[in-house]
């Protein structure tokens, strides 16, 4: 994830009110991402499992 963040097979981007925000896929659990190009970062928002990510 750290050198193509927007490229993996468990990598969803998302839409709506989360556009420009990516959901990565660990096992059951879940990494909601976004991604500061301007400064070269991957910003973790939250990590949940997969049940509880969008409640």
């Amino acid at each position: 994830m750290e050198q193509t963040p927007r490229q993996h097979p468990n990598l969803i981007p998302l839409r709506g009110n989360l556009a420009g925000h990516y959901r990565y896929r660990v096992g059951d659990y879940r990494v909601m991402y976004r991604i500061d190009d301007e400064r070269q970062e991957v910003i973790i928002l939250l990590i949940k499992h997969r049940k509880d990510i969008y409640e």
